[in-house]
This record gives structure tokens, sequence and C-alpha cells, in this order.
């Protein structure tokens, strides 16, 4: 799950790079957790998206937005619906 949000905020942000032209050698996403024991579970995720490139404040705008559009994250703060099955 953790892997999958950082894999996802690294696409949206390579994404918006490639799109703008900033280079993006040196771009790395570190997902950090805390969880809790009752019921055991993540509580909190903490997405730190670094890029080398130097980066105006319209473009560090527009790369938070584009990665806070990531589809794993957005699924995570939806809430989602999860139903088990036993056969």
């Amino acid at each position: 799950m953790i892997a999958s949000l950082g894999l996802c905020a690294g696409f949206y942000a390579a994404s918006y790079l490639k799109r703008h032209n900033i280079n993006d050698e040196g771009l790395t996403i570190e997902v950090d957790s805390q969880e809790l024991k009752e019921p055991s579970r993540v509580s909190r995720f903490d997405v730190k998206v670094k890029v080398k490139a130097d980066l105006s404040v319209e473009a560090r705008t527009g790369l938070l937005a584009s990665v806070k559009r990531c589809y794993v994250g957005n699924t995570l703060k939806g809430n989602p619906e999860i139903n088990y099955e036993l056969e």
C-alpha cells in the first residue's frame, strides 16, 4: 500500500515535470507512515517529493497539485468500501 502510494505520486510528479519541460533527473519520492494498533491500520501517510531542479513558485504549486491527483491517494482519502467474501 505504501509502495503503491509512492509509485503513484512519482508517476504524477514525473508526468508534470516532463509536460512542463523540467528536468526530472533526481526525482525521488519518500513515503512514511504512522500506524495504530487497535485495530491494526495506517493512520497517516507523509509523501515527500524531492526534485533537484530549481522550481519557480508556480511550478512548485503545479507539481504539488499534480501529485495530489494520484489515484491511489485519492482512493485512500475517499474511505472506499471493502467487501470480504469467503468461498
